[in-house]
């Protein structure tokens, strides 16, 4: 199964949304597979808008510290923040905030580095830069492997179009 394969998932676009169901019922139920799904029952997210994004010091490939840095170090360059020696999450954060949040557009959180690094350079993968969702765990509510994030990027243009049928999808635990 590559990256770019959508089993078992898929991101479904509405213009529009009527009036919840309360009656709605399940189509699906499989009881291994709910067993180990990280959402253990039906949970809303509230977002409110910040005034600048708040990040975590995460490798994604789009991260604004890495073109900064390089901005301000081009001697220095780097192509991942794993590559500075100092590495400091508690100084990072500081400056930055805290990225451990869900979150609507803005950076995606990966909690064991951007998965889209491995990829070729010009690959399709690579041009998905949008975050769509980013999901943080939650306690025991919402648990991606052992208190990890989940992330759905697509690229710009099929956005602007309302394609949705090639977004990526990745969890990871931390």
């Amino acid at each position: 199964m590559g990256i770019d394969k959508e089993e078992d998932h898929r991101v479904i676009y509405y213009p529009q949304l009527g009036e919840a169901n309360p009656d709605a019922v399940a189509t699906c139920e499989d009881r291994e597979r709910d067993f180990w799904w990280p959402i253990k029952h039906e949970c809303a997210l509230e977002f409110t808008t910040l005034g600048r994004e708040i990040f975590a010091p995460n490798d994604s490939i789009n991260h604004p510290l890495i073109e900064k840095w390089n901005q301000a170090y081009p001697e220095q360059a780097i192509t991942s923040l794993f590559d500075l020696d100092v590495y400091d999450v508690e100084e990072i954060e500081e400056i930055t905030g805290s990225g451990d949040y869900s979150k609507l557009g803005g950076l995606p959180h990966f909690m064991q580095g951007d998965p889209r690094r491995e990829e070729p350079e010009n690959s399709d993968i690579r041009r998905r830069t949008v975050n769509l969702l980013t999901m943080d765990s939650y306690g025991n509510t919402v648990l991606w492997g052992d208190v990890g994030t989940a992330n759905w990027l697509i690229a710009p243009d099929r956005l602007a179009a309302r394609d949705f049928s090639q977004v990526f999808y990745e969890w990871s635990c931390g």
